[in-house]
Parts: C-alpha cells; structure tokens; sequence
C-alpha cells in the first residue's frame, strides 16, 4: 500500500510535493496536489478522494495517471469548493499562495530555458 504510488512515494517519480489541500478532512479525504518533477521542472495534479479505508492516489502509480497542472483550472476548483457548505478545513489562501509560486517558478525556468537556446537555434538556422 502506497509503496508505487504517487502520493507516499513521489520522489520514486521523480517528483516533489509543491502544494496540497484537503476539501473534506475528518474520515473522508478529498485531495488536490500539485507536483513538481525535479528533472524537467513540469507541474503536475491530482485530486482523488474516498473514505479512510483506502489510502489517497491509490491508483496512482505512474506520471501518466496524472494530469499537467493548469493554474486557471486549480483556481476555479478552489473557488468551487469553497461555495460548498461542506467546506471547513484546509486554508485555501495557503494552498493558492503555494501553487501560483509554484507556477512564477515553472515559467520563470521556462523562459530562461528559452534565452539559453536561443544562441543554439540561430546557429541552426544560419548554419554556424
């Protein structure tokens, strides 16, 4: 239980826990993560939920049963969830502050990837 999974093991995927919150708490679990992978830098999402007999992303056991991280999409959810009366746990603001840092960072290495290749894709282009 949770030795190939996503959410107990995830640096066995290459990946590091950015951000998570639980809607529900208590015997229930309703959880959103966000992963960041340390090779590539890419963010990942997963939101699963159940009662406390199985454990969390238990299906979860490859980057594949993951979804790519799209921050507008997280916002809404969390907008979402916190209209529900059943809401009363995780801070939200923490969460969010978390993920959208998460997603400064990611494009922030995105563009200075850019500016590195850049030099290269002239000298293709040109024919140095």
């Amino acid at each position: 239980m949770g030795r190939y999974n996503v959410y107990y093991n995830p640096k066995r995927f290459g990946l590091e826990p950015v951000a998570e919150i639980d809607y529900r708490g208590n015997y229930d679990f309703d959880k959103r993560v966000i992963w960041r992978h340390a090779e590539t830098g890419l963010l990942y999402t997963g939101r699963d939920s159940g009662c406390s007999c199985p454990p969390p992303f238990e299906d979860y056991g490859s980057l594949e049963s993951l979804d790519r991280f799209v921050l507008s999409e997280v916002e809404d959810e969390v907008r979402t969830e916190l209209k529900r009366k059943h809401y009363e746990w995780d801070d939200p603001t923490g969460f969010l502050e978390k993920v959208r840092a998460a997603a400064i960072v990611f494009i922030a290495d995105q563009e200075e990837r850019e500016r590195a290749l850049r030099p290269l894709a002239r000298r293709v282009i040109v024919g140095d």
